[in-house]
Parts: C-alpha cells; sequence; structure tokens
C-alpha cells in the first residue's frame, strides 16, 4: 500500500502523500457505514471483505499481478 501513496518513491510517506492515503481511506470507509456512524459494525465489514474478495477473485482472473493483502 505504501507504493501507491509514495507519490515522490523515497520510501516513506510525508505529509501530503499521508493526507491522500486517509482521504481514500476515509472515502472507502464511508461507502461500507451504512449506518453512518463513522465506524464499520460487523455486518458492514463482512460486506467490505467480502467485495475485496471478489476484486481479487476478479483481478487473479484477468492475471493481474498480485498485491498483497495487508
Amino acid at each position: 500500500m505504501l507504493r501507491k501513496y509514495d507519490a515522490n518513491g523515497d520510501g516513506q510517506l510525508d505529509a501530503n502523500e499521508r493526507a491522500a492515503m486517509q482521504r481514500d481511506r476515509a472515502a472507502r470507509l464511508k461507502q461500507y457505514d451504512t449506518n453512518g456512524d463513522g465506524k464499520l459494525d460487523p455486518t458492514e465489514r463482512a460486506r467490505m471483505r467480502a467485495d475485496r474478495k471478489a476484486q481479487r477473485r476478479a483481478a487473479r482472473a484477468a492475471g493481474a499481478p498480485m498485491a498483497p493483502t495487508r
């Protein structure tokens, strides 16, 4: 994940790169936070995991290189 946000390629995230990562994370969480409480409950978390699993399967089927899950 670091590589995705490390725009200058120095192996570390500067303030702007961290801010971009936090914005993306907030957007992903908002997508699954169906009750709007700012947290993912077990049902919301399960939906997010199922979607991510389906995305990985689709990428694998398309021959895309696998990224680490964490």
